[in-house]
């Protein structure tokens, strides 16, 4: 995940690098770990989809933690 550094929404940031590849292109996300992303993302000056600067790509815990009972 990266993050907006302006309005701090949240992006998959594999999901952006396959956006913006062009048609055919043999770049496989998949086999790339963080700091390859974000290598990748500052090279080709990728931006979020507001068109602003994004974070370094790190996990995010996108469970929510619930007490039952009581």
């Amino acid at each position: 995940m990266v993050e907006d550094l302006v309005n701090h929404k949240r992006y998959r940031v594999d999901h952006l690098i396959q956006d913006s590849l062009p048609k055919g292109s043999t770049v496989v996300v998949e086999d790339m770990n963080f700091e390859e992303m974000g290598n990748f993302i500052k090279d080709k000056k990728i931006k979020s989809p507001d068109g602003n600067d994004l974070s370094e790509p790190k996990t995010f815990n996108l469970l929510l933690k619930l007490q039952s009972g009581k």
